[in-house]
């Protein structure tokens, strides 16, 4: 996660104008915090390979004269001998991203004492309303691959479905988990995408709310089935 978008990041900051935000559903308008010049952007090491990339990106930032103050939290998942004071620093960690309103974020580990609660990522995901997950996928020049060409924006929704984390056991051994998927929270999603290839200049957009058996899309002119929806976008990739 944290080297998703860093370039981006830096490029945005360094021409110090505002930019259009797609995290949250809280504004439009990127306004990060901004003292003395310098943006503060609060940084997530995380647990695993997350504290060297958090190095790495902050020698980056700071070669490139990036207007960057980094506020860091090191809440960690492994921790598991002080749980009180890991979810003290769990507690800081949103309340620095809600100020900054900008953060650079590695993957928590989720204590198995947590069990029965949400993992530390879907909380802060469902805390910060963070809704909308962006999965880039691109060739890199002069790298041989199967396919060439490959230009792909994959927009997920990151709250509802099998994110709602409403699980039980009615019975020992069964486990039943809902999975909720509102219209309102499907449309913005929708929105969002569109918004997404608006801004990104892409030359096609599938806008649709996609439900379980269920879509409705305008470039199928009313419903169709999942499969039919489907093999319709993986008829057009083979194409490609």
């Amino acid at each position: 996660m944290l080297s998703r978008g860093s370039a981006r990041t830096a490029q945005i900051l360094r021409t110090a104008q505002p930019a259009r935000a797609y995290a949250t559903v809280g504004s439009d308008i990127f306004k990060p915090t901004k003292f003395g010049g310098k943006y503060t952007v609060t940084l997530i090491p995380g647990d695993g390979i997350g504290a060297e990339v958090a190095e790495s990106v902050k020698t980056i930032f700071k070669a490139d004269n990036v207007p960057i103050e980094w506020e860091q939290v090191e809440v960690s998942g492994l921790n598991t001998n002080t749980p009180q004071k890991t979810e003290d620093l769990f507690r800081e960690s949103v309340a620095s991203l809600r100020r900054n309103k900008l953060g650079l974020k590695g993957i928590l580990h989720t204590p198995i004492e947590r069990s029965g609660h949400q993992s530390f990522n879907v909380a802060m995901r469902q805390e910060l309303d963070i809704y909308a997950s962006i999965s880039l996928i691109k060739n890199i020049p002069g790298y041989q691959t199967r396919h060439e060409g490959v230009d792909l924006a994959i927009i997920r929704e990151n709250t509802e479905g099998e994110y709602s984390g409403l699980e039980h056991q009615s019975v020992p051994g069964v486990v039943e988990s809902l999975k909720i998927i509102t219209r309102a929270k499907s449309e913005r999603i929708a929105k969002f995408a569109f918004n997404f290839a608006l801004a990104n200049n892409r030359k096609k957009a599938i806008y649709g709310v996609i439900a379980d058996g269920k879509v409705r899309t305008r470039d199928m002119g009313g419903d169709a089935t999942t499969h039919q929806f489907t093999k319709a976008i993986l008829d057009k990739m083979d194409t490609l």
